[in-house]
């Protein structure tokens, strides 16, 4: 019987945690500087993915756009 008491407890505690937290203004994600891009952030992106495709010579790549900044927020 404790131990559901404190996993609910837990779960409880951490929900309130969530609460609080709080995203950054939008001016001071406008602000951010994160300095130049990679040259090759292709082959830096091409790699990165290498370590989990299982075929990864057959891989397709489509480069929309170039990178740009951004924030991704987690709810």
């Amino acid at each position: 019987m404790q131990t559901k008491h404190l996993f609910g407890l837990t779960i409880l505690f951490l929900f309130a945690l969530n609460a609080c937290a709080s995203r950054p203004p939008a001016e001071e994600s406008a602000l951010a500087k994160y300095g130049p891009y990679p040259n090759n952030y292709q082959q830096i992106i091409k790699d990165y993915y290498d370590g989990f495709l299982s075929d990864f010579e057959s891989a397709r790549y489509q480069w929309l756009e170039p990178p740009y900044t951004g924030h991704i927020f987690y709810s």
